[in-house]
């Protein structure tokens, strides 16, 4: 038998097909039914490969050069107080590694091996980036290997704090709010890129723990009464206690983490542009 095993339907289910379907469905049924070949050829891999890299990189052209601007980060050249937060607790090895940060994979796979508990942080911020542009979230091996030789792609074709904004522009951070300007205006009254070290690791924990529906939907209320935001981290935690204590509990063992990492490290003073 050949390598490559060819499977077609039935021809008595393509005539039911004709009499039961209509002509958009049976436009669609008639090109699934197409022969599929097995494994697949070399070159249309590369070509599937090739069509997810340019989706990536048109995003971020799109992002990078919107008017207006659609990230408060784009518009300043220095290394701000949340960019620094993400990176200490999303890829502390961002700047050396090409995309695809093997060493810490590595251990983060034993460790879960011998803890028999399921450990995050494998992916690197252009993984991540590869992850949303796409929007595959299946739990494959052969999408981790699409997303890693994607990853590593873009990060030789585009800056590398230029991925980081574009990821933080579209990331999901809560309930119907895409990017960090959103809930950094929503709870703080100010973009992202002027919110103090406190403030910018709490908005960094909302990568993981989105602001749920909960929340959302009272803080717009506040909103609408025209009152102040938020001045600190405490009172929102203090605020939406009891109505989301599981929340509360991890995003302040998050940010609390953020701040511990902050004790050793510095953030570097050059310009990125």
């Amino acid at each position: 038998m050949s390598w490559r095993h060819k499977f077609t339907l039935p021809a008595t289910r393509q005539r039911i097909a004709r009499y039961l379907l209509s002509a958009p469905d049976l436009a669609r049924y008639t090109f699934k039914s197409r022969r599929v070949i097995w494994p697949p050829h070399p070159k249309s891999i590369l070509i599937a490969l090739n069509k997810s890299a340019d989706a990536v990189i048109e995003e971020i052209d799109n992002q990078r050069f919107a008017y207006p601007i659609k990230c408060s980060l784009f518009e300043h050249d220095n290394i701000s107080e949340i960019e620094w937060s993400v990176l200490l607790l999303e890829d502390r090895r961002f700047l050396v590694h090409a995309g695809v940060d093997f060493p810490r994979a590595c251990l983060r796979v034993v460790r879960q091996l011998v803890t028999f508990r399921r450990v995050g942080g494998i992916s690197t911020i252009e993984q991540q980036l590869v992850r949303t542009v796409l929007d595959d979230r299946r739990r494959t091996i052969s999408r981790k290997i699409r997303e890693s030789i994607v990853a590593n792609a873009v990060s030789y074709r585009k800056r590398k704090f230029t991925i980081l904004r574009t990821y933080l522009s579209i990331a999901y951070t809560g309930y119907r709010l895409t990017g960090i300007d959103a809930p950094s205006i929503m709870l703080f009254g100010k973009p992202a890129a002027q919110l103090q070290k406190d403030q910018a690791d709490f908005i960094a924990s909302l990568l993981v723990y989105p602001i749920p529906k909960k929340i959302v939907i009272p803080v717009h209320k506040v909103w609408a009464s025209k009152a102040p935001p938020f001045g600190s981290t405490e009172e929102i935690f203090t605020l939406f206690e009891k109505i989301e204590p599981r929340w509360v509990e991890r995003m302040r063992r998050r940010a609390s983490y953020a701040a511990r990492l902050r004790t050793y490290t510095v953030k570097p003073l050059y310009k990125i542009y």
